[in-house]
């Protein structure tokens, strides 16, 4: 019997939940990744949509990483009618500027080979040439300027002129034209910069900000490292090579949850860049009305986000997996499987706790020398509060020998959802 992937239907039940998909996928590869920088060209030339896609114009362009120095509007003493700088013959000490790295660019000539190292630093005829700005970046301007590292230097380039240009499909672009920087290299740009942020490649083409300031990049770099190690304690945990699947052991006899696996594998919670490729798909045929019990379940809450009166957290019982389909009756260990309703011989389990549920509704909060602590992150979300350091130090150094294996079985789920749904709905955010 072929299994089946019941994420699908619940996909075409939950129409707002397909908005969010292509980000997620994208988020869940590590979206702070930097080799993602080196690969660009292979997600830039997918035969898939490439008609739609707002980068195949520049396919048969090289991109650049650079970095780039971008006139910070407020900082800077501007031209009132223009919005230029008043001067363009040297680094005027009126520019500020924000200084972006791992920007990439379009369509720059390989410029590094007419440089020659002299006594007094670049040496070269007159360099110029044109790049292409990616859509939805930033707003570029005369006199910003951008550095190339050629041979373990920084050489630096000026933006001459800015022009406006319309793809195909109406995503607007900017054209740059540049040419070697005649500024002595005695003066610092760095010492003009007010602001540093970094690009992040793998959210260019999303509605996710793909330049982001370094205060913020650093937060979300730090729950990504610990989703990963969540991700990494899980796998060790719970995967089993022999069924295939995430099981848990609790009072000597072995679950599985097919809500939770759902779960995991409708928002891709186990993947990481940092770890081996691992397939998850259903080991147990559900049921024809599992996704209308999904709905009930407080996996759905936490997708949701319903008011508080409204979370879900029904009691479950588990019973004997009998079905000859499922690789989970092949072994002389017995499996259960986790059920709302009453079928058959019966055993109770325990996923999330009542008081924790019941806690959230209160607004209260663990305190900090309770082994319930972790589940603070909880309360937060529901509430929508931020994570206290406190709260991200545990996680950070999450001590699972002292948490009973059927809680960590569904509260890192719900941790690493919680955290990677942070970062998405930061970089939607910082987008706007």
């Amino acid at each position: 019997m072929e299994i089946i992937h019941w994420g699908a239907l619940f996909f075409a039940l939950e129409q707002k939940y397909n908005a969010n998909t292509i980000e997620r996928r994208l988020l869940m590869g590590k979206f702070l990744n930097k080799t993602y920088v080196k690969s660009i060209d292979s997600i830039i030339n997918k035969t898939i949509d490439n008609l739609h896609n707002p980068y195949y114009k520049f396919n048969d362009k090289a991109p650049t990483t650079v970095t780039y120095y971008n006139i910070n509007v407020e900082a800077s003493n501007l031209d009132e009618g223009t919005g230029t700088a008043y001067s363009y013959t040297s680094l005027d000490s009126s520019l500020r500027f924000n200084k972006i790295k791992d920007f990439i660019l379009y369509g720059i000539d390989r410029v590094q080979t007419q440089i020659e190292a002299g006594d007094f630093g670049a040496e070269s005829e007159t360099i110029e040439g044109e790049a292409i700005l990616l859509p939805n970046t930033i707003k570029p301007f005369p006199q910003d300027y951008f550095s190339i590292n050629h041979l373990g230097k920084n050489i630096l380039f000026k933006i001459s002129n800015v022009s406006l240009d319309t793809m195909p499909n109406g995503v607007n672009t900017y054209r740059l034209n540049y040419r070697l920087s005649t500024v002595s290299r005695d003066t610092d740009i760095d010492n003009l910069v007010v602001k540093n942020f970094t690009m992040i490649t793998n959210n260019l083409g999303t509605n996710l900000a793909s330049v982001i300031e370094d205060n913020d990049y650093a937060y979300c770099a730090r729950l990504e490292k610990i989703t990963d190690f969540l991700k990494s304690i899980y796998r060790s945990l719970f995967y089993s090579d022999k069924t295939q699947t995430f099981v848990f052991s609790y009072d000597d006899k072995n679950f599985y949850d097919p809500y939770c696996i759902e779960f995991i594998i409708r928002h891709e919670l186990m993947k990481s860049s940092e770890l081996p490729y691992l397939h998850i798909e259903h080991q147990l045929w559900p049921g024809t009305l599992f996704p209308i019990e999904y709905t009930k379940t407080f996996f759905y809450s936490l997708e949701t986000k319903p008011r508080l009166e409204k979370l879900c957290n029904p009691s479950y019982e588990a019973t004997l997996i009998t079905d000859q389909t499922s690789l989970l009756s092949k072994f002389a260990e017995a499996y259960y499987a986790v059920h709302f309703y009453k079928m058959g011989n019966r055993y109770p389990v325990y996923t999330f706790d009542d008081n924790t549920v019941s806690i959230i509704k209160d607004k209260e909060f663990y305190k900090a020398d309770s082994p319930e602590y972790f589940k603070n992150i909880l309360i937060m979300y529901f509430n929508n509060m931020d994570f206290d350091e406190k709260t991200l130090e545990v996680y950070e150094d999450f001590d699972f020998t002292n948490t009973p294996a059927n809680e960590m079985y569904y509260y890192i789920p719900a941790a690493i959802y919680i955290f990677e749904r942070t970062i998405t709905d930061k970089m939607k955010k910082l987008a706007d």
